[in-house]
């Protein structure tokens, strides 16, 4: 099963303090979709900030998609907890939390993985800590303290809902 028409979800946010105190950055992290097979789909996982953009491409199940939809709609609703978009290896990928109820601000952090190295070579300062999907050895770029606001999630809910109904793909745990 593939897809002809490419789907991309973004979630609009913004660096307080970048690139300096006092200043607000505008940034993006975009979900695009790839290739769907019968229970998962490869997703480009995109961040961009001012003129740099860090990506890599990981493989989420429907179910996982699923349940990152229903989680970001409890966080729209009640306006507490954490969503979070787990691949199919149960990595988090993305990870946003309610930091401020009364006024809807979302904190976002996240991982984004380009590389994996079979490898057990690695320097004495460990940086790759804990294991990246079982190895101690690849690219991880981390980030955290992006912000959003609640009132950006409906679209954000909306196309990860469309892409769940457009596509058929299945939605079903795929461990049981």
């Amino acid at each position: 099963m593939a897809s002809a028409e490419l789907h991309t979800v973004s979630i609009g946010c913004e660096a307080d303090g970048y690139p300096e105190w006092g200043n607000v950055c505008p940034a993006s992290i975009d979900l695009e979709f790839g290739r769907i097979e019968e229970d998962h789909v490869s997703v480009y996982t995109r961040l961009r900030i001012r003129d740099t953009e860090f990506g890599a491409g990981r493989n989420h199940y429907g179910n996982d998609i699923l349940r990152f939809a229903e989680e970001l709609t409890e966080l729209h609703h009640r306006t507490d907890g954490s969503a979070r978009l787990f691949d199919w290896d149960g990595e988090t990928v993305i990870c946003l939390t309610v930091i401020h109820r009364a006024r809807g601000r979302i904190a976002i952090g996240g991982q984004i993985v380009p590389a994996v190295f079979n490898t057990e070579v690695m320097s004495a300062d460990h940086f790759i800590n804990p294991p990246v999907y079982g190895w101690n050895a690849g690219i991880r770029i981390s980030f955290d303290g992006l912000v959003t606001d609640q009132s950006y999630l409906p679209p954000v809910i909306v196309g990860l809902r469309r892409f769940l109904t457009d596509t058929g793909i299945s939605v079903r745990n795929p461990m049981e």
